[in-house]
């Protein structure tokens, strides 16, 4: 049950993005994060739907401090359909104005100029692909990507939070202060955030499509 006043944040991203450890970083901090099901979920439609009103439920009252679009270093077009859907068919476009995206198993997130470097290349519409040297086959994708950076006025947040679950015997040490670094980063972040967004509906139906879609892309 949520606390009056107590800031509520929502992630949502692709299955496979780092998003569940990233909301195991933040979860022991004064806020509500609800971790949303990972999109290209092999969830039915039911179930699905199921869990979307379980989100509403929770946000729906105090509304939303942030919501975090977690992407990994293969974000691509798909991430960027996604997010596109979510503002025109879910909620509305001023999602925008309360979205933060997220660029999670970033080695050198402590590195300012690295991270402006990326960020640069994805304002640029630059995509994996394109970043690692190979050239696109297809074209418009970059625009795809251009876009999404756009909309997202929070900007882009880089960290590395390594799991822990499949260090067994080995020194984690240096993972754990990874995670500890990024937690920083995203704490700052997020105190930062000081309006709150609600939205007048979440277009169930509109959500379950969005999932769908996404196990076809």
């Amino acid at each position: 049950m949520t606390q009056q006043n107590e800031k509520i944040i929502l992630i949502i991203g692709k299955e496979g993005s780092g998003k569940t450890t990233l909301a195991e970083v933040l979860n022991n901090e004064k806020w509500k994060i609800i971790d949303t099901i990972g999109f290209c979920s092999r969830l039915d439609e039911k179930e699905v739907g199921n869990k979307m009103k379980e989100y509403y439920e929770e946000f729906k009252g105090e509304g939303l401090t942030q919501i975090l679009f977690v992407i990994d270093k293969r974000f691509d077009k798909k991430d960027a359909k996604i997010y596109q859907s979510i503002r025109d068919k879910a909620f509305s476009n001023e999602v925008d104005d309360y979205t933060t995206i997220v660029r999670t198993h970033f080695p050198n997130f402590g590195n300012i100029e690295e991270c402006k470097e990326d960020e640069k290349g994805l304002k640029e519409g630059k995509t994996f692909m394109e970043k690692i040297g190979i050239k696109e086959q297809k074209q418009g994708r970059g625009e795809n990507i251009k876009k999404f950076v756009g909309y997202c006025k929070g900007g882009v947040v880089y960290v590395d939070n390594p799991s822990l679950n499949d260090r067994e015997g080995e020194n984690t040490t240096v993972y754990k202060n990874k995670i500890e670094e990024s937690k920083s980063i995203l704490v700052k972040k997020l105190e930062s955030c000081k309006k709150v967004y609600k939205p007048n509906e979440l277009k169930l139906e509109a959500a379950i499509e969005i999932y769908d879609q996404c196990k076809q892309m």
